[in-house]
């Protein structure tokens, strides 16, 4: 079940792009970036987008499964899954996994045609569809329910174990792996299966968001608002980090961590985005975006992309220097589904599925659709763009 540390770039298959779930990908996108294509016909994207195969998957607040071209946005398929999507589903070996409020789902990814379904142990009183991350790993599928983690076969369908039966799933938790070694966030603990060895590391704080994987560390969100960091060799405390400056120090609660180049990189609820020293969870920047950020980065090559309440930036990974937005006005409302990157381009979500590359508009500017105000603003004061 070996995996890569981080995504090289071409396919972003799974929550923060790896099974570690580091957020990182090799493939650079470098501001500024232009509109590609925008899919309209979705309702409101809580939940994540994966791409794979050049097929771009995510899942809408009325429990529609949609696939698009990632060259130019036409739709492929739909799938009614029958609940509000809050998590993100997975893509391996041209199949997407992913859940109803009442059944496992396997489907062929270019057709959307159904390989299998089973129904789900525990069926949640209110309607959510795949609350959590899907994980791929060693022919398993790992499903996040309202209360636990289903695993089934990835091939056949069939249901072979139930874990973290006292937990609750987020849209930003969920299962992750390291080469062959599983780690399952439970409430206050969490589940190692360690060289098929099965262990419980008991925490102070109830894991938030995460795990991730991060070098030698592991890395979670705390409901005591700090990033926790504990070392793989041993699941001993490494460091506990708050980001330094914090004003609402809830901010650091719903972002998954990403991972890269020695950075721990997360965003808040206080508008700002933060980077720690992974070695001693010391602060390295802050950065003030002025707009709430519930969702996870995601780090392309030398910048990190944050999707806030009002748009998207992005800023270097070095120092934090925002370099580049794609703004929008007249809408404040929190948006969970983290960029993707996958093949050059940087998929981001909230009212339509929008796709941007490297490079200038020629033609008249483009309108986002967000409330009563529409407008994006440009750093560099191209009227063209």
């Amino acid at each position: 079940m070996a995996i890569e540390r981080d995504n090289l770039g071409g396919s972003w298959p799974t929550a923060g792009g790896d099974n570690a779930r580091t957020g990182y990908s090799r493939d650079s996108v470098k501001p500024p970036l232009r509109v590609v294509w925008e899919y309209t016909d979705c309702d409101w994207i809580q939940g994540g987008i994966v791409v794979d195969e050049g097929v771009v998957v995510a899942g809408d607040r009325q429990g529609v499964l949609h696939a698009v071209s990632a060259s130019d946005g036409s739709r492929l398929w739909t799938c009614p899954l029958g609940g509000f999507v809050t998590g993100t589903p997975a893509i391996s070996a041209g199949h997407v996994f992913a859940a109803s409020s009442r059944e496992a789902l396997c489907l062929d990814l270019h057709s959307g045609s159904p390989i299998w379904s089973c129904a789900l142990p525990h069926v949640p009183d209110f309607p959510i569809a795949t609350p959590g991350a899907v994980l791929v790993a060693g022919g398993r599928v790992f499903m996040p329910m309202e209360i636990g983690v289903a695993v089934f076969d990835a091939e056949s369908g069939e249901l072979v174990d139930r874990l973290a039966p006292g937990s609750g799933s987020s849209a930003n938790a969920g299962v992750c792996c390291d080469e062959d070694d599983l780690y399952v966030p439970n409430e206050r603990e969490l589940i190692c299966i360690v060289g098929g060895a099965v262990s419980t590391q008991f925490l102070g704080g109830k894991i938030t968001c995460g795990p991730v994987v991060g070098g030698d560390l592991l890395l979670f969100g705390s409901n005591y608002h700090t990033v926790e960091a504990i070392k793989l060799r041993d699941l001993q405390s490494a460091w506990s980090s708050s980001g330094g400056e914090a004003s609402d120090y809830a901010s650091l609660l719903e972002s998954r961590p990403a991972f890269a180049q020695g950075k721990v990189v997360f965003g808040g609820v206080d508008g700002c985005v933060y980077a720690v020293d992974a070695a001693s969870g010391g602060p390295a920047w802050r950065t003030d975006l002025g707009a709430d950020i519930t969702a996870p980065v995601a780090i392309a090559g030398d910048h990190v992309y944050a999707l806030a309440t009002d748009g998207l930036r992005a800023l270097r990974l070095s120092d934090g220097e925002i370099v580049w937005s794609f703004l929008a006005a007249g809408r404040d409302e929190a948006i969970n589904s983290p960029p993707a990157v996958a093949g050059g381009m940087v998929f981001v979500a909230w009212r339509s599925l929008w796709a941007l590359a490297e490079g200038r508009k020629s033609e008249p500017r483009h309108e986002i659709e967000w409330g009563d105000e529409n407008r994006l603003n440009d750093p560099y004061g191209d009227p063209n763009w």
